[in-house]
């Protein structure tokens, strides 16, 4: 009953062992990513045997504020990626597109398939999570074939609203069962499918 999270605080990552309701800070420090302000924080996730196998459970979440210099390129990363854009301007390039999001936008991203997301000028603030599970990228593929990659404006508001009461979350320390974490990546598929 064990989980295992890091903490990114202040330009390096605190790795927390839940068990039994108690956690272990452990320092546990890494290189910064290029255009990540410090004041920026992130939480990593290693799911237990069981969440693999049975449930969704979320990888990463995070609450970023970036400079120009910010970008992110990758041709396969395994988790699936929901970016929410609180201010400032985020380019995306992905299947073929290229998206412009702002203030209120929000984008799925299957990251088995190339992609490109990067700042252009200082100011973007932006919550991001990753997640995965026995079907996630089936779902995932699905709803991209339905809606598309960008998601409709009334349901990135409610979305973006949720990941932030996530964030808020982890931020105060609470921890869930795997079942609980589930459910939230439940209501994460619930608005991007709309």
């Amino acid at each position: 009953d064990g989980h295992v999270r890091l903490l990114r605080q202040k330009a390096f990552f605190l790795l927390v062992f839940y068990h039994g309701g108690k956690n272990v800070r452990l320092d546990f420090r890494m290189l910064q990513e290029t255009g990540v302000l410090g004041k920026s924080s992130g939480h990593l996730f290693t799911p237990l045997p069981t969440a693999k196998s049975l449930y969704f459970y979320i990888t990463q979440i995070g609450h970023y504020y970036c400079t120009h210099a910010y970008a992110i390129r990758r041709d396969y990363f395994s988790p699936v990626l929901v970016l929410c854009v609180k201010k400032g301007c985020l380019h995306v390039e992905y299947r073929g597109a290229s998206s412009r999001l702002t203030a209120g936008d929000a984008i799925l991203i299957d990251c088995r398939e190339p992609h490109y997301y990067y700042a252009d000028m200082d100011g973007l603030e932006f919550y991001y999570l990753h997640f995965e599970g026995s079907n996630a990228h089936e779902i995932c593929q699905h709803i991209l074939n339905l809606r598309g990659a960008v998601v409709e404006k009334q349901n990135a508001a409610a979305l973006s609203a949720f990941i932030e009461k996530t964030m808020q979350f982890y931020e105060e320390g609470k921890t869930e069962t795997e079942f609980e974490e589930s459910l939230r990546v439940y209501e994460i598929l619930r608005y991007l499918h709309g």
